[in-house]
């Protein structure tokens, strides 16, 4: 695949993406409590694997 190709697939995707959420109010919310949620995982891993 040509990268002027590729590159408009990835643009592509993403305003797709981008007007799909903007079907739902408010998506930011969402994708900011799930990058909260995946940051506290993340650090409870990294407590858990220096505790003694």
């Amino acid at each position: 695949m040509p990268a002027s190709n590729k590159v408009f697939s990835v643009g592509y995707l993403a305003k797709s993406l981008t007007n799909n959420l903007r079907v739902i109010q408010h998506a930011w919310h969402f994708g900011f409590g799930l990058s909260l949620v995946f940051t506290v995982v993340k650090l409870s891993v990294v407590v858990a694997c220096f505790t003694p």
